[in-house]
């Protein structure tokens, strides 16, 4: 069982969290960063400078945004050893405006080789994902969206990262994507997208290692909790021993998935004791690049698989598992070792009528 331990491990720059670190712990209130916080003002500027000087105390701070505001912010990004916390009622509001970002598919939260990274408390992180979306189709069923709309979390190479007890709704694509991190707990979070937006994955762990996903409670249009290896510029290695426990889902895509992308192996998954009250995929392995699957189970495992418009990619199947490659004359690797235990399909037709 993965037990993220934040500051078990500093990169360079975070320094040791002895004893005497932890003393010198303070509180950078954004509000005396000059945050308004009425949800019109933009206060990206405000919270950077908050989380820059926070991350220059040795032991680590916490950056505090208070309840009873909410802050209209631009991408933000998170340094080692802090403590991004949202007390109370505290939002996140994401800005509309594409140049309030870095790049095309930047996160609202972001972090690159942040060791010790923790984002918690009770407040909520809303990613106004109808700002990012034209027009609505009928046939489809889905919400189109804008040539630009932000993730709401881009985690990269982050060592011991802690997510906790957050809620993040509205999504306008991905939700938390971790990509080559290592250590991570994420812990009784709450995920309320939309279900008619397309992309809006609730939990990415992509080429990411010792990872505990648990407690949390899902509503996404898109996969539900997701393990991939995605084709990257630079080497991420092996998705590894990842659990993901004790979680409630409900989603238009796949509630517990690996792949599609499967460009490095995938090994050591473990699911256990979920619920997915309504997906068109349960269980599902989709591998279509060179990596292989192995050592897979899925235990104790309650799900309702319906039927869903062609766009989004299922036909209520209960259990998919497939090898075949994304396009002709590309290597494809091999899924293994794959242990289903104690699962129970409730066809959507039973379920409606319980």
């Amino acid at each position: 069982m993965v037990r993220s331990r934040r500051g078990f491990l500093c990169a360079a720059g975070c320094g040791a969290l002895g004893l005497a670190a932890r003393a010198q712990r303070r509180e950078f209130d954004v509000t005396g960063f000059g945050a308004v916080g009425d949800g019109v003002t933009l206060d990206t500027a405000a919270l950077q400078q908050a989380i820059d000087q926070a991350a220059t105390v040795s032991g680590g701070s916490r950056v505090l945004l208070r309840g009873g505001k909410r802050y209209l912010t631009g991408a933000l990004q998170l340094k080692c050893g802090i403590d991004f916390h949202l007390a109370d009622d505290a939002q996140l509001i994401a800005s509309p405006n594409a140049a309030d970002y870095p790049s095309a598919h930047a996160g609202l939260l972001m972090a690159e080789g942040a060791a010790g990274l923790k984002i918690s408390g009770t407040g909520n992180i809303d990613g106004q994902a109808m700002k990012f979306m034209t027009s609505y189709s009928d046939k489809d069923q889905r919400w189109e969206p804008q040539s630009f709309r932000p993730r709401m979390f881009s985690m990269v190479r982050c060592q011991d990262l802690e997510v906790r007890e957050i809620t993040f709704r509205h999504a306008p694509e991905w939700g938390l994507h971790m990509l080559g991190c290592e250590r991570v707990l994420v812990d009784g979070i709450k995920i309320r997208n939309h279900l008619d937006v397309p992309n809006c994955d609730g939990i990415d762990p992509d080429h990411c290692r010792d990872v505990e996903i648990r407690n949390c409670d899902i509503v996404c249009g898109d996969d539900a909790i997701v393990v991939k290896s995605t084709r990257q510029g630079t080497s991420y290695g092996a998705c590894s021993n990842i659990t993901v426990r004790d979680c409630v889902m409900e989603t238009k895509d796949s509630g517990l998935k690996i792949g599609t992308e499967t460009t490095d192996d995938i090994h050591d998954i473990h699911f256990e004791r979920c619920e997915i009250r309504s997906c068109c995929r349960g269980l599902t392995i989709q591998l279509r690049d060179e990596g292989n699957v192995y050592n897979v189970d899925f235990n104790d495992i309650r799900f309702v698989s319906r039927y869903q418009a062609a766009p989004w990619w299922g036909r209520g199947e209960a259990i998919s598992l497939t090898s075949f490659p994304r396009s002709a004359g590309m290597k494809v690797g091999k899924i293994h070792d794959v242990r289903i235990a104690n699962v129970l399909l409730r066809p959507a037709e039973l379920s409606a009528g319980r």
